[in-house]
């Protein structure tokens, strides 16, 4: 796994346009040289038809939780703020994972 620097190019949390079930934050990430990805890994799916409510009331409670940490690391109060903000990204075909820069954040 490779890890590259890039940056929030987009942040927005609500329901995914496309899959209207989805809930959740979407970003868009992009690392110079080699292009922008949509990381949406923090999603639930809040379909009437999902079997697990608890499951997905955990799954709500964790994420934001997450999304609180981010916001916190990013030194910003609200998901809009996140655009700009400078990553570590570890990826292969694909974006894993990524960490928001706390060193180069101003305090």
């Amino acid at each position: 796994m490779s890890k590259y620097l890039g940056y929030i190019e987009n942040a927005e949390f609500g329901r995914a346009s496309d899959v209207g079930f989805m809930f959740g934050l979407m970003l868009v990430i992009t690392v110079p040289e080699h292009g922008i990805a949509n990381f949406n890994h923090y999603m639930v799916n809040t379909s009437e038809n999902c079997k697990n409510k608890e499951a997905v009331d955990k799954a709500i409670l964790d994420y934001w939780r997450t999304i609180y940490a981010l916001l916190d690391d990013a030194k910003v109060s609200s998901v809009s703020e996140l655009k700009g903000v400078p990553v570590e990204v570890d990826c292969d075909t694909k974006i894993n994972n990524f960490r928001i820069l706390t060193e180069v954040i101003p305090k």
